[in-house]
């Protein structure tokens, strides 16, 4: 059986998962997107409320039941790699401590598992180990130790660099107030070296999700004021390549309404709630090599859906209602048709080019929504659910598996 504190966190690492850049100077391009929606208030930190037109939703093709999609047979996908039984968790004969694997990633190259130890019952851990496994002797070889981290979370493999987010106890004053310091860390795996992206006050900031690529590092940047209770939100764009912070104009305004939000870069650009100079919020893209912007005005109104998500590619623009009972909305731009998905049907997804991946922790199986040719694919996942896609090579897509009995993780690659 899991350790109850490795499933406890496992709950909190969920809940995280759920929810050259520009010179200064940016252009927004001028679309015939349709409104959807009206103005309303939108500084709620919980969510924006949404009121779409009825007509215009009535409209939205649902794609849970494949509306309009053609459905191709099942292509099942085997694993590249699991860990299982013994080497999946236990108990270390030396301390004590229970253990188990958190994590399985791979960078093309080798495996990367996420090893942590933690008493009996406890929430948190003591210490942390990264492990390199070599894919053809299966040989597992420990590379990163950390001995004092209460958490380390948000674990990404790309190119020769990990990253992670470590969370550490600061301990301040007279009376020994204990606060959360977020250090988020660059791994190169060439030089063995840590090199430390950053470091946030958890008393005033938002907890980081990374979102990783091989050229870029992202992530929102939230400071609250402790007076006001009201949030700063910024976007972070570490470039991989010159090994350096990207500068965002400080014209653009950026709202986030859930804690747990990414910034991923999908087809070169990031995507994020804004508001236009009327108040309309909207969904607004930026290119990071050119820094154009594309929006899409989706409006506010008082019937308490919330607008939590937003996401996009060159082809199309999306958003999300309410975590896990609310709506996907992708609105393809070529075609100007809206299309819906229930959340409850999405964990994960990863958004590339005229496409979509989305998988379920529940199902058995992945799709990919195919906007140029409106056909789904359903990959079979065997005896694994589908956890966490991140970025693979340039023609395969990385996809984290658990077992549907908890009791292993893997790794696999989908064809782009």
């Amino acid at each position: 059986m899991k350790p109850k504190g490795i499933v406890i966190k496992s709950i909190i690492a969920i809940l995280m998962l759920l929810c050259a850049c520009s010179n200064g100077k940016t252009d927004t391009e001028e679309m015939s997107l349709p409104t959807f929606g009206t103005q309303n208030a939108i500084n709620q930190e919980e969510g924006c409320d949404l009121e779409m037109f009825a007509p215009q939703i009535d409209k939205a093709i649902s794609l849970n039941g494949t509306e309009g999609f053609q459905q191709t047979d099942i292509i099942n996908v085997e694993p590249y790699y699991t860990t299982s039984g013994k080497q999946y968790s236990g108990t270390d004969s030396t301390s004590g401590l229970s253990w188990g694997i958190s994590q399985c990633i791979f960078n093309g190259k080798n495996y990367y598992l996420l090893k942590e130890y933690s008493e009996p019952m406890a929430q948190f851990c003591q210490r942390y180990e990264i492990l390199e496994v070599d894919p053809k002797t299966k040989a597992h070889s420990i590379i990163v130790e950390k001995p004092d981290v209460y958490w380390l979370n948000e674990f990404f493999a790309c190119g020769k660099y990990l990253y992670w987010v470590e969370y550490h106890n600061q301990i301040e004053g007279a009376e020994g107030e204990n606060y959360p310091v977020y250090r988020i860390v660059q791994y190169d795996l060439e030089t063995k070296r840590e090199k430390l992206l950053g470091e946030r006050d958890g008393r005033r900031y938002d907890e980081i999700c990374l979102a990783v690529d091989e050229n870029y590092v992202t992530w929102y940047d939230s400071l609250w004021d402790e007076k006001t209770k009201e949030g700063t939100h910024s976007l972070i764009i570490y470039n991989v390549k010159n090994q350096e912070f990207a500068d965002t104009p400080e014209s653009i305004k950026v709202q986030k309404y859930a804690a747990f939000e990414r910034l991923p870069v999908y087809d070169q650009g990031i995507t994020f709630f804004s508001e236009n100079e009327e108040g309309d919020l909207i969904v607004r893209r930026m290119e990071l090599d050119t820094g154009k912007l594309t929006d899409l005005m989706i409006g506010v109104g008082p019937n308490g859906r919330k607008a939590v998500s937003c996401f996009s590619t060159k082809k199309y623009i999306g958003w999300l209602t309410e975590y896990g009972t609310g709506t996907y909305y992708i609105y393809v731009i070529q075609s100007a048709k809206l299309y819906a998905i229930n959340a409850q049907d999405v964990f994960s997804k990863y958004c590339t080019g005229d496409k979509l991946y989305v998988c379920d922790s529940d199902k058995k199986y992945m799709e990919c929504y195919d906007f140029s040719n409106t056909s789904v694919l359903t990959y079979g996942l065997g005896e694994y659910t589908g956890f966490r896609f991140y970025e693979g090579t340039a023609d395969t897509l990385f996809l984290e598996m658990r077992s549907l009995n908890e009791q292993a993780i893997g790794i696999t690659g989908i064809k782009r």
